[in-house]
């Protein structure tokens, strides 16, 4: 809030009272607006992810406008964050029992419309990008090895234990 930088964690409250105690404001102005309000974390995360996946959506469609060697390296690059960011986003859809992430999961959805839709647009185009541009569907999910992983090495260290006790 302070030398132009941005606070995340100032809530609304403590920034009209900043802005109050600088007259910036006239008396006869209203600031006590509903539309003001702080926004809940857990929102703000999803919609840092929704707008990572629109940013990188964004810049995967232009690079099928203009689809040289060099910029098809950066769709790869973009399209595994968009992997990346889907994945999650999904996990807390799949894993959201309450009713306050369902406008969240609706975005979610019309997003991966469009990222389909651009897809099945560098697949009718039979370009060489289509190489490069991993589909939602086939993203590949590293928390299910990594638990997979994680599940067998806390298996296997009690056998071992029990292992040596038994060749003692």
């Amino acid at each position: 809030m302070h030398e132009g930088k941005f606070n995340q964690n100032t809530p609304v409250k403590d920034f009209i009272d900043h802005i109050e105690s600088h007259y910036i404001i006239s008396a006869n102005l209203d600031i006590d607006n509903p539309l003001i309000y702080d926004i809940n974390k857990d929102d703000l995360y999803e919609m840092n992810i929704l707008y990572r996946l629109y940013m990188n959506y964004k810049v995967l469609d232009t690079i099928l406008e203009n689809a040289s060697n060099e910029v098809k390296v950066k769709s790869l690059s973009h399209s595994t964050a968009c992997c990346k960011d889907y994945l999650e986003a999904r996990y807390i859809c799949d894993t959201s029992k309450n009713e306050s992430n369902i406008p969240f999961c609706n975005k979610l959805k019309v997003f991966k419309t469009k990222y389909d839709e651009l897809v099945q647009k560098v697949i009718k185009q039979g370009s060489e990008v289509s190489d490069y541009l991993i589909k939602l569907e086939e993203c590949p999910d590293n928390k299910i090895i990594t638990t997979a992983v994680t599940g067998t090495v806390v298996g296997l260290i009690p056998l071992f234990g029990v292992l040596y006790k038994v060749s003692e």
